[in-house]
């Protein structure tokens, strides 16, 4: 009867299996993250949804300050694309009622489906938009 040996490789195998294991579901977890949007306060976007009450929409303003950009959804929907200039892809979403998104760098290119679905401040000061056509445009630069 010959003896019986085991695998030289096998108790290695098993464990790089597991390690490969981790990192995959280490990788899935962080690029969740990222696709749901959720970035650090400072410097990055955040989005958040919140109801219509008049507490909280007198507190929009004061929300807004300290922000380069403020965006709330007061309408039903609308499109929405933020971007550094030449750089990263903040939002390129649909935004819906109550929603809000805050953005803190230092330029902005914005492109807004539906000027009066939403309520923005620009440095913390309400800019009125409505009266624009669609896919309405514009740039933010951050004002201390």
């Amino acid at each position: 009867m010959g003896r019986h040996r085991p695998d030289p490789g096998g108790g290695g195998r098993f464990a790089f299996v597991i390690v490969a294991g981790v990192v995959l579901l280490a990788l899935l977890a962080i690029g969740a993250t990222a696709m749901l949007g959720l970035f650090s306060a400072d410097g990055g976007a955040s989005a958040e949804a919140v109801g219509g009450s008049e507490s909280e929409l007198s507190g929009a303003a004061a929300s807004a300050q300290g922000h380069s950009l403020y965006i709330r959804v007061t309408g039903e929907s609308t499109s929405l694309f933020v971007r550094v200039p030449g750089g990263d892809v903040l939002s390129d979403t649909t935004v819906h009622s109550g929603e809000l998104l805050v953005f803190d760098q230092d330029e902005l290119d914005v492109t807004i489906g539906d000027p009066a679905a939403v309520e923005v401040y620009v440095n913390g000061r309400l800019v009125d938009i409505a009266d624009q056509p669609p896919d309405y445009s514009f740039t933010v630069t951050r004002r201390e």
